[in-house]
């Protein structure tokens, strides 16, 4: 539990000295609460006790909070949020003290402008202080109004895989979309926004009493999801196609939604060479399904023997891992054999530098990520791919047969490398089998 501390808005930070003991007669609380004290040169402020939660951020995180009384007074705070490692599904939360002018407040609307919408909370007095009740934080408003639309999605994208952008307290109009606060824009800030977009919120002060929304209900029971690598089969030729499908499994009795995937898997990058992906046998369809860029860099060159994919699901909606053994197929991820091995393994991995991960996200976000421990395992047989007559030999007739094709998609050889297109590529490699084959 983080301790008690005093913030004041002319502070650069938070501070942590205790607050000056106050007198507790009638007339000094009315004085304080009010604002009716005369003759001080000081300005009259009184303590406000908050408790404020960031939705989906799980690390301790500095944010710039907004504050605004009924009046529109408004203030701005640097403060500190603590994340509860020992409760590890608890969002980071700041439970402290700041000091406001004087007033007779009744609510006040809470904003961190570079993240997130508005919420209100009603305030209560408790002897010399206000005390707000406790209030969440939704992410997803990278303009600072109010709403989640469009205009988030489109700079989360522009901005995804890259570093939080800085700002300063109060804000200077710098947008960021690392509404998680983990230093990169990625999976976790689209659950964020996907949970509120088209939402909105709005601080009527001065305006008219706002409504003073209560908390969601608490959702049902979580089952964690398997991500597993689910090859058709286990021997190919040298020049063949390889699919392996990533298919998500409910590891419980029932189904789980969620939102996102990302699936990081690597293989031996001398034996198999990665395509690309095939979302013709999805079980969903995906917004986006992609080797997406990142910080770790883990997608600069997906022929390294290492990649990302993500999937995510439509905006506002989720997908569903059944609990059937046939589960659900995320993508199909193409390869083709290289050389003749005995055995060459495609695996999922848990994690690479500091943000390349195999995980599960579910709306919240709650993390649901089960078994990941899968591993595609086959053998590579000789082959002879540029013989396309079965001649036992690569030669003139090959050639010509290639030439025809020069241009089209045949679906396999003479499109030797699967690009969807015979060309120089799949000549060169024609070329460089000339002769019997071995």
């Amino acid at each position: 539990m983080a301790a008690w501390i005093v913030v004041t808005a002319a502070s650069a930070g938070v501070v942590t000295a205790p607050t000056e003991p106050v007198e507790h007669s009638p007339s000094a609380q009315r004085d304080r609460i009010g604002g009716t004290a005369l003759g001080l040169e000081a300005p009259c402020l009184v303590d406000v006790e908050l408790d404020i939660s960031l939705q989906g951020v799980f690390n301790d995180c500095i944010r710039c909070i907004h504050l605004r009384t009924d009046d529109c007074t408004a203030e701005d705070f640097e403060l500190q949020f603590i994340h509860d490692d020992a409760m590890p599904s608890v969002p980071a939360r700041f439970t402290g003290t700041v000091a406001l002018p004087c007033g007779d407040w009744t609510f006040l609307c809470v904003k961190d402008e570079q993240h997130t919408l508005s919420e209100t909370t009603q305030l209560n007095i408790d002897g010399t202080h206000f005390v707000a009740k406790p209030v969440t934080l939704r992410g997803g408003d990278t303009n600072n109004d109010d709403k989640v639309e469009v205009q988030d999605i489109s700079f989360l994208l522009n901005m995804f895989g890259d570093l939080q952008l800085e700002s300063r307290c109060p804000w200077n109009e710098t947008q960021d979309a690392d509404f998680s606060c983990n230093g990169v824009v990625g999976m976790v800030d689209f659950v964020i926004l996907s949970d509120n977009y088209f939402n909105g919120s709005e601080c009527q002060c001065a305006s008219g009493q706002p409504q003073v929304l209560d908390p969601p209900p608490p959702g049902g029971r979580v089952e964690l999801i398997d991500v597993i690598l689910n090859l058709d089969s286990p021997r190919v030729e040298v020049g063949q196609l390889v699919e392996i499908d990533i298919v998500v499994r409910s590891s419980g009795p029932a189904s789980q939604p969620f939102v996102t995937i990302e699936s990081l898997f690597d293989w031996d990058p001398s034996a198999l060479r990665l395509l690309g992906i095939d979302d013709s046998g999805a079980g969903a369809e995906w917004l986006l399904s992609d080797f997406l860029p990142e910080q770790d860099d883990v997608n600069d060159d997906i022929d390294d023997g290492c990649a990302l994919h993500s999937a995510v699901a439509a905006l506002g909606s989720s997908e569903t891992a059944p609990s059937t053994p046939e589960g659900l197929i995320v993508t199909t991820l193409r390869f083709v054999a290289l050389t003749e091995i005995n055995a060459t393994e495609v695996r999922l991995v848990d994690e690479i530098g500091l943000f390349a991960r195999t995980r599960v996200i579910a709306s919240g976000p709650t993390f649901v990520t089960g078994d990941i421990s899968s591993t595609a395992t086959l053998t590579i047989l000789p082959g002879c791919p540029a013989d396309l007559d079965g001649n036992g030999a690569v030669g003139i007739d090959d050639f010509d047969s290639l030439l025809d094709q020069w241009g089209t998609d045949p679906g396999g050889p003479p499109d030797f490398d699967f690009d969807g297109n015979v060309g120089i590529v799949d000549f060169l490699l024609l070329l460089s089998l000339w002769g019997p084959c071995s």
